[in-house]
């Protein structure tokens, strides 16, 4: 398994082997409203998106569907000619990328996208294991021979403001990501000092042990 979180926003869980992609995270200034866009395009996922003072809005995109809302757990499955959304709590809307079909989700159904949605219900366990952060007919976050899967997680974050119609004038330049990019780039920094420190320091030994072997060659 793998996991993906942003600050208690949300939390991700994928089942692998997963695609998924965040293509895209918008905060307004006053951090009072977020947005995330991610693709996913293989796999098993569950999700958890937070409700509380802060606007939490995501949508997902999959070969298949759109799905958009803010505050919601469920379980989404890609196969490569269906979508599957499993919603336990809260509520979205998804639509059709072929035809266009859009349906207003409510929590305790299943829907199966195609060229259309399809809705069935959920049964209690599988709702009270995706409120749980648990694939159905798992135990836990391991599989049953205890082996952790692997799922490739590509993550292409782009800070961007929210347009709220609000002037963007002295917009403060403290993203998470970008304080995540400032961070990395000093620790390359410091790790770039180091070595050309012990390549300079390297190179002094050298020296020594060439002058002590030419004092030796004149005794």
């Amino acid at each position: 398994m793998s996991r993906l979180s942003h600050e208690g926003l949300f939390q991700i869980v994928l089942s692998g082997p997963a695609d998924l992609k965040l293509q895209k995270a918008e905060c307004s200034k006053e951090k009072t409203h977020f947005r995330h866009h991610f693709l996913f395009t293989a796999g098993r996922l569950l999700a958890v998106f937070q409700k509380g003072a802060v606007k939490n809005e995501y949508s997902f995109m999959t070969p298949h569907a759109r799905i958009d809302s803010i505050g919601t757990a469920f379980m989404l499955s890609v196969s490569s000619d269906m979508t599957s959304l499993y919603l336990a709590s809260g509520s979205c809307r998804i639509t059709a990328a072929a035809g266009g079909m859009s349906v207003q989700c409510v929590p305790g159904n299943r829907y199966d996208v195609t060229s259309t949605v399809t809705q069935g219900p959920l049964d209690k366990n599988t709702v009270n294991a995706i409120t749980g952060m648990r694939f159905p007919g798992e135990t836990g976050l391991e599989n049953s021979s205890g082996q952790q899967q692997t799922a490739q997680i590509k993550k292409e974050e782009e800070q961007a403001p929210v347009q709220d119609n609000e002037p963007q004038k002295g917009r403060s330049d403290k993203s998470p990501q970008k304080k995540v990019l400032k961070e990395m780039k000093s620790e390359t920094r410091i790790i770039r000092n180091t070595m050309r420190k012990d390549k300079a320091s390297s190179q002094d030994n050298a020296r020594e042990m060439r002058q002590l072997r030419n004092r030796n060659r004149g005794r």
